[in-house]
């Protein structure tokens, strides 16, 4: 598929290693964007933190009830906090041509950021993302707060 795709979601760290992640707002809205995104036929990234020598484990198998079956799912493993250059290589490997990106998950302050930072800086796109779907190390309006000078004043960045 070489088309230019609207938007592709990125879920990011929704790992039951992070107790951030199991946050039940954050989960309900997570699972919000799923369905809104496999009712457009639109890709859906989860991106999942790895160590070989920690078992940090896989995204939470609520979140993967709903993607298992859906064929525009694409697990990517990443080592650091930025999975920017591993949904690039996902869309690279995939023939996706991506206009916008509505990114979710936790920690707004770590891995959230540095993703948003490499698709908005180094790739140029477009990102939204999504506040009630993300959230922080300590809460969702602390990690926004503490990071409210990237999260406002990036280019081609959008917090709804």
């Amino acid at each position: 598929m070489n088309d230019m795709i609207k938007d592709a979601l990125v879920i990011v760290d929704m790992q039951g290693y992070f107790s951030t992640a199991k946050d039940k707002a954050t989960i309900k809205n997570v699972k919000s964007l799923i369905r809104e995104f496999r009712e457009k036929n639109l890709p859906i990234i989860v991106l999942e933190y790895y160590y070989p020598t920690e078992n940090l484990g896989h995204t939470l198998p609520c979140l993967t009830k709903l993607l298992d079956d859906y064929y525009f799912t694409r697990y990517v493993r990443k080592s650091d906090d930025d999975g920017g250059r591993e949904v690039i290589k996902c869309l690279r490997d995939n023939g996706w041509e991506i206009k916008n990106f509505t990114v979710c998950g936790v920690n707004l302050g770590a891995c959230v950021r540095e993703t948003v930072w490499t698709l908005t800086y180094t790739y140029h796109k477009h990102i939204k993302v999504v506040k009630k779907a993300c959230n922080g190390f300590s809460s969702r309006r602390d990690a926004f707060n503490r990071n409210k000078d990237f999260y406002t004043n990036t280019p081609n960045l959008a917090v709804v």
